[in-house]
């Protein structure tokens, strides 16, 4: 493929050596956690139960919630170790996370993070207490959402491309074996400084940067990339906010984000050709495919956020015509069909191929992936639009840069 074969050589998890996914893939529960988030998530793809709870445009994140509990997904799961009802918790966590993002609310948050804690798959020798043991089960509930939401990411932009065969197995996967990451965060935050609640920004805790003690020795137990990534996404501006609490499996869903989408969101430079596949692709084909994807799962903070974006990228090369606008957007909205709607996606995959190139196709299949992880943190945790305030300056600052592309 060229040039699009060097770009998923180069930037996608999915096709790395396990020695590299092993250095962005260390969880921070049991490994079984990993690869029953794997296992559940490649059943939800296309589960016929969810297929038909997505198309109640009634439901809601209780009903949701309640329905899916009713429901025997056959946890057969490699948590040998944890009781039924605690592999059923995890398994319709993952199903609701692939399925039914677009219904997920405050209370369905509430009742997910509380039967995560009663579960038991969040207890820790380390916490003694139940006030000591929250701080995993934010954990945990953060890990089982970027882990599945990613596993998600790498099969739509693979499905796009219709290159599935060449997905990772979990074989392959449990290579990436690592030890358990147990962060006291007691330690890691400031002695006058706690751990931040507030509906108008997420439904669960959060910090902010100022919180965080960077000296705190805590912290050495991440790697550099995921330190780095955790001091990043606690701002207030961020869709991640809410998914702190796992900041290794953060780091690499912000890699692929950086990947698959954008390599760099707020700067507004032009996209950089030596990690495109083609050097027709504007930043305003890819917040097209991102838009359209929001604008169909219903990601309020995404439509909008990413609206902005669009609305302020150049066409510098002429090439974004409406005929082109069009096509992107209707490949967006196929890429969050459930099931899949795999005819509507060959036929979409064929005109992209027969009117551009494959290189375009693999450029736009990354974008409508890997936006699907950031609706899915937005939506998962109730991340709230920017303020209006919040909206205007980005306005300035994309009316002040002429290089954006």
């Amino acid at each position: 493929l060229g040039n699009s074969g060097q770009r998923l050589e180069r930037n996608c998890p999915g096709v790395q050596s396990a020695s590299e996914r092993n250095k962005r893939c260390r969880v921070a529960w049991p490994f079984a956690l990993c690869r029953s988030a794997l296992c559940s998530w490649r059943a939800a793809v296309s589960d016929p139960i969810c297929a038909n709870l997505s198309k109640d445009e009634s439901a809601t994140g209780v009903k949701t919630f309640h329905s899916l509990a009713q429901v025997d997904h056959d946890p057969s799961l490699p948590l040998e170790s944890a009781p039924r009802d605690a592999r059923e918790v995890l398994v319709n966590l993952v199903h609701t996370i692939i399925n039914h993002q677009d219904k997920l609310d405050k209370e369905w948050y509430k009742l997910t993070i509380s039967a995560l804690r009663d579960s038991g798959l969040a207890d820790n020798a380390h916490a003694k207490s139940r006030s000591e043991r929250q701080p995993f089960v934010w954990s945990l509930f953060a890990e089982v959402v970027l882990i599945s939401s990613i596993s998600n990411a790498l099969y739509i932009a693979f499905l796009a491309m219709g290159r599935l065969d060449e997905l990772p197995s979990l074989p392959d996967v449990a290579e990436c074996k690592t030890e358990p990451t147990h962060l006291n965060w007691k330690r890691i935050i400031k002695d006058d400084r706690k751990i931040r609640f507030d509906d108008r920004i997420v439904w669960g805790p959060f910090l902010k940067q100022s919180d965080i003690d960077i000296n705190s020795a805590e912290l050495k137990k991440l790697s550099e990339t995921a330190l780095t990534t955790l001091i990043g996404s606690v701002n207030t501006m961020m869709p991640w906010i809410g998914l702190i609490f796992s900041p290794e499996d953060l780091a690499f869903a912000r890699h692929v984000e950086y990947s698959y989408v954008v390599e760099d969101f707020l700067s507004f430079k032009q996209l950089d050709p030596k990690v495109r596949c083609t050097d027709s692709i504007q930043r305003k084909d890819i917040e097209t495919v991102v838009v359209a994807v929001a604008d169909a799962v219903s990601c309020e903070h995404c439509l909008i956020t990413h609206g902005i974006l669009k609305d302020g990228a150049k066409d510098k090369k002429k090439t974004f015509t409406a005929e082109r606008e069009g096509l992107l957007v209707r490949f967006g909205h196929a890429m969050v069909s459930r099931p899949p709607d795999i005819n509507l996606i060959d036929d979409i995959r064929k005109e992209i191929r027969d009117k551009y190139d494959e290189a375009t196709l693999v450029e736009v299949s990354g974008a409508a992936g890997g936006i699907q992880v950031v609706t899915r943190v937005a939506q998962s945790t109730g991340r709230q639009p920017p303020a209006p305030s919040a909206r205007r300056q980005v306005k300035v600052v994309l009316g002040c840069c002429n290089v954006f592309s």
